[in-house]
């Protein structure tokens, strides 16, 4: 009898143990165009330039709206730049519900010939963007127009 207590109470453990499994990241392809820095402060020292300042951005294809962001950027005197910022996007992701979701990136690039290497993160939504999360490198050639494509990882 204790062995057919035990063989029935097997399945049942394994369906409280079983892994949960999370369906596979889609790839979002879209757009960003960059509106006109604002100047929030600019300071130089020994001809390295740091600058802090806001932009609005436009979202065209897999992401569909617009943003706001604050960034920070060191330029070199030989033309290499670090850059970081934060932002808060509103709109549709993949044919969403609308909603917010905010941003953080990161990127190094050079000033001739243009060019920018980063990782960007989508995360903490609300509203139709509850629960989504995008993440991924992108490169771009273009100082005002990138072209990304990046998971999108949705509970």
């Amino acid at each position: 009898m204790e062995i057919v207590k035990g063989l029935f109470l097997l399945p049942l453990t394994l369906l409280l143990f079983s892994p949960v499994h999370a369906a596979a990241p889609t790839p979002i392809t879209f757009t960003v165009n960059s509106g006109t820095a604002v100047p929030i402060d600019i300071r130089t020292v020994n001809g390295i330039a740091f600058i802090t300042a806001s932009q609005n951005l436009t979202f065209t294809g897999g992401m569909q709206g617009t943003s706001s962001q604050v960034f920070s950027v060191i330029i070199r005197t030989t033309g290499d730049y670090e850059i970081r910022g934060q932002g808060t996007f509103t709109g549709t992701v993949n044919d969403s519900q609308s909603g917010i979701i905010e941003y953080v990136f990161a990127a190094t690039g050079t000033m001739t010939p243009y060019t920018q290497d980063g990782h960007v993160t989508f995360s903490r939504g609300a509203d139709g963007l509850e629960g989504v999360h995008l993440e991924g490198p992108y490169h771009s050639t273009a100082p005002n127009v990138v072209t990304i494509t990046l998971s999108l990882h949705a509970s």
